[in-house]
């Protein structure tokens, strides 16, 4: 049987080629410091508003009022931030929102289409308006950011180090089993690890259109504190409910970190974020 035989040393070449070449996120995100580190595990300590429980008639309506508000907020941050001002218009003007108030379970994504969903038991469980917009702006970052076409480069990424690693494998052992494994770690790479950081910088750049539109920007960390409390809880209306919103994130407690970092930036009279130099 010819083995198609991939050295170590290769694989290890390929896998830092792609991951400098795909991966890398193009926002500054703030670094954290120990007074953040401290601000952060107060306002966990604190309590919070309770959930409240919305009805689901009356959950499309709410949401669509709070995105009137959210959406020329988050064009007026696209041009700021691109440059790009018709672009910007475009973009938002052909986007839907769809709020899924059948489905109880705690979760926001953005479509293929770069259309942006929001579940019915996210919407129970918020707080406020404000975590609504935190978690809406949030998600039109994703969009703006292109994060959905970055993954799906990520994981053919993934997907291709995955068959060589597997190749490298199963040239050693001859087993078939370790030589999957070491396919689907590659696709895991790239489906998880940049996901991560990808929704960091989602989390800050949502943080500059929320406090445009005027809401209160600690919103963000008190709706993460809330997940983080359902999750400790157990009672996030069960686990498969709650692992959407957890299982390609990053830590709560990183999460909470940045964004309170991110606060502080506002504070400081920050309007947009800051790019790496590429």
């Amino acid at each position: 049987m010819r083995r198609m035989i991939v050295r170590t040393g290769a694989v290890a070449a390929l896998a830092a080629s792609w991951l400098s070449g795909c991966a890398g996120t193009r926002i500054m995100t703030p670094a954290i410091d120990p007074s953040i580190q401290a601000a952060s595990q107060q306002r966990a300590r604190q309590p919070i508003p309770a959930s409240r429980r919305t009805p689901r008639s009356d959950q499309i309506g709410l949401v669509g009022r709070i995105d009137g508000r959210l959406r020329p907020a988050a064009i007026r941050v696209c041009q700021r931030s691109f440059g790009t001002p018709e672009g910007c218009r475009a973009a938002f003007g052909s986007r839907t929102l769809d709020v899924r108030v059948s489905d109880s379970r705690i979760n926001a994504f953005v479509g293929d289409k770069y259309d942006v969903v929001l579940l019915g038991g996210l919407v129970s469980h918020a707080g406020s308006d404000d975590e609504i917009a935190a978690v809406l702006a949030h998600e039109y970052s994703h969009a703006l950011l292109r994060h959905p076409q970055k993954t799906q480069m990520n994981r053919l990424g993934g997907l291709l180090i995955g068959a060589a690693i597997g190749a490298a494998v199963g040239a050693k052992t001859d087993d078939p089993d370790l030589a999957d494994l070491g396919a689907r770690a590659g696709f895991e790479a790239g489906n998880l690890v940049f996901s991560r950081s990808m929704e960091l910088e989602a989390d800050h750049l949502g943080m500059f259109i929320l406090h445009e539109a005027g809401y209160d920007v600690s919103a963000a960390s008190h709706f993460h504190i809330r997940m983080m409390k359902l999750a400790a809880r157990g009672s996030s209306t069960g686990a498969k409910g709650f692992l959407g919103f957890i299982s390609t994130h990053p830590s709560p407690e990183r999460r909470i970190d940045k964004i309170i970092a991110t606060e502080r930036l506002i504070q400081n009279g920050a309007t947009s974020p800051r790019w790496k130099e590429q």
